[in-house]
């Protein structure tokens, strides 16, 4: 039988604790990971983005923004990432301004939206966008500004909650 007898923390998550928000923004990416990944069995993509996330937030990021960047993560590792290429309906790219649907599994432009969905901006849309790309090099240096980030902020977790089919508590 093989006895441990000696170990040493090599990393930890102090900073986490030391903030409520930080404590609770944790949580969520903790929820998020369990609820769109219960199989059992490794998942070292999932496990990749929750350790960055985690690290991230106990780093000092901003706990918001470490979160909308890990929830477009896990959709897009999961499969339930949204297509952002443009109106869902006519195709069209680069307009002003689009409607997320969930039940779309998109963004539609106001020409073709029926109303209903939550308005996004092409900035808003290009930085989802760029989050579920998850490109290594380009992840850190990833600055939200404000605007989107409060676009963002109701229609990424509120996709999460569609593609689950219940409400996250963490957050709530």
């Amino acid at each position: 039988m093989a006895v441990l007898s000696s170990a040493s923390v090599n990393r930890s998550f102090l900073g986490i604790v030391e903030d409520w928000e930080r404590v609770r923004h944790a949580d969520h990416l903790l929820e998020i990971a369990s609820e769109l990944f219960p199989q059992a069995g490794k998942k070292p993509k999932a496990f990749e983005i929750l350790l960055r996330g985690l690290r991230s937030i106990a780093g000092g990021e901003l706990p918001s923004e470490t979160a909308r960047k890990a929830e477009a993560e896990f959709l897009a590792i999961g499969g339930w990432g949204p297509d952002l290429s443009g109106c869902r309906k006519c195709g069209g790219k680069e307009n002003r301004s689009y409607r997320f649907l969930g039940s779309e599994g998109g963004v539609l432009c106001e020409a073709c939206a029926p109303g209903g969905g939550v308005p996004l901006s092409l900035g808003a849309v290009k930085t989802w966008r760029a989050l579920q790309a998850g490109k290594t090099a380009s992840r850190g240096r990833l600055r939200i500004p404000v605007v989107i980030a409060e676009e963002l902020r109701t229609v990424i977790p509120g996709y999460v909650e569609y593609c689950l089919g219940k409400k996250l508590r963490s957050l709530g």
